[in-house]
C-alpha cells in the first residue's frame, strides 16, 4: 500500500479530475481527456488448452441464498440447486478449488455470472482472480446474481489458467428458469414464511433453530395483531 500511494504521489494527478470525453461507437471507444489520468485496459483473450491438465479439483454448485442450508440432528448440510431456477430470487454459486498435490499452484480463475442474469452484493459479469493455492489447501469463491425473466440460460463454467494456457473447468451447465417449480419444498422457512398458513409459522417456530432463520421474513405478518402476540409470546 505505502508503494502505491508513492507512486500515487508522484504522478502530478489532480485531486479533482476533470470531465472527460467519451464515445463508444461499435467495437470502437475514443476517449479525450481533460486532465492528467491514468488509463489501465484489461481483455479477456482465448487462451490454447495446454497438453497436461493441472492437478487441481475444481467444484462448482449453485444454491438458493434464502434457502442455503439444511439441519439434521444439529448438523449443518449444503443444499445445492441443480434443476429449475425461479426468476426474482437471488442464488449464489459456490467454486471449491483444491489443490491435492504437494507443490504451490499459482492460477488465474475466470469467473463468470450466466447469460440473462444479473449480478447482486457487489457482484459482477466477469472477473479474473489470481489464486495462490498452497500444498494440500483449498479455497472457496462465490458470487451472487438473480434472473429478471424466464427462459433457459448457458452458463460458461469457471475456467482456471497457467502460464496463459488452460489448464481446468467444470462443466458447463443451463440454467432453466420456470415461473412456478415443478418440485416445491413445502418444509423450508423460504416456503412457509411467505406461503405457509399463520398455524404452519408457528408450528414452524416452536421446532427451529431461531437463532438460525431470517425472522425478517416474517415482518409482514405483523400487521395481524393475533399473529404479532402469538409470535412473540
Amino acid at each position: 500500500f505505502t508503494e502505491m500511494m508513492l507512486s500515487l504521489a508522484v504522478l502530478d494527478l489532480p485531486f479533482e479530475p476533470a470531465e472527460h470525453q467519451e464515445t463508444l461507437d461499435g467495437l470502437r471507444y475514443a476517449l479525450s481527456a481533460a486532465s492528467p489520468l491514468v488509463v489501465f485496459h484489461r481483455e479477456i483473450l482465448e487462451a490454447q488448452r495446454a497438453d497436461e491438465p493441472a492437478s487441481v479439483l475444481v467444484a462448482q454448485h449453485f444454491f438458493r441464498a434464502d434457502d442455503r442450508y439444511r439441519y439434521e440432528n444439529n448438523e449443518q448440510f449444503d443444499q445445492y440447486v441443480d434443476g429449475e431456477f425461479l426468476p426474482h430470487v437471488v442464488y449464489g454459486a459456490q467454486i471449491v478449488l483444491t489443490n491435492p498435490q504437494g507443490n504451490r499452484q499459482k492460477l488465474d480463475v475466470l469467473l463468470q455470472i450466466p447469460m440473462g442474469a444479473l449480478p447482486v452484493q457487489n457482484g459482477f459479469y466477469t472477473r479474473g482472480i489470481h489464486v495462490d493455492l498452497a500444498p494440500h489447501a483449498t479455497q472457496t469463491l462465490e458470487y451472487f446474481f438473480y434472473f429478471p425473466a424466464t427462459g433457459t440460460y448457458p452458463h460458461y463454467p469457471v475456467s482456471l489458467a497457467q502460464n496463459n494456457r488452460v489448464v481446468g473447468a467444470a462443466n458447463p451447465f443451463s440454467f432453466h428458469v420456470v415461473p412456478q417449480l415443478s418440485q416445491i419444498d413445502t418444509t423450508s422457512w423460504a416456503w412457509i414464511s411467505q406461503n405457509g398458513s399463520p398455524e404452519d409459522v408457528l408450528a414452524f417456530l416452536q421446532t427451529a433453530n431461531l437463532h438460525r432463520l431470517d425472522l425478517g421474513e416474517i415482518a409482514w405478518r405483523m400487521k395481524d395483531k393475533a399473529f404479532f402476540k402469538q409470535t412473540t409470546d
